[in-house]
């Protein structure tokens, strides 16, 4: 039986748009940059914060030899790039749509 080429899957959201922090994801600042949102920027502070690598290159938050940058290191860097793209909420979500995040 001859198989057919697969399509292409689509792009993710990663591939479809390039953004480039205007600060370095390894090291941010810990306030949030103008523009940001404050409390999406400040979750993933202090997550980026407890996820770091100890000196053998493991997590020291999670299990013993998780190496870094561990699921939720990783997660924390696209919430710090979340937290710029985001803008003002607006003073009430409709009832029948769910929340962007």
């Amino acid at each position: 039986m001859i198989q057919q080429a697969q399509p292409p899957c689509p792009p993710t959201v990663e591939e479809d748009s390039m953004f480039i922090a205007p600060f370095d994801l390894d090291n941010p600042p810990a306030d949030p940059p103008e523009g940001a949102h404050p409390l999406v920027w400040r979750m993933a502070q202090a997550i980026r914060i407890a996820h770091q690598p100890d000196s053998t290159a493991c997590c020291v938050t999670c299990r013993v030899s998780v190496a870094w940058p561990c699921a939720p290191s990783r997660l924390a860097a696209r919430g710090l790039l979340l937290a710029l793209r985001l803008r003002q909420a607006p003073a009430r979500w409709p009832s029948n749509q769910r929340i962007p995040w």
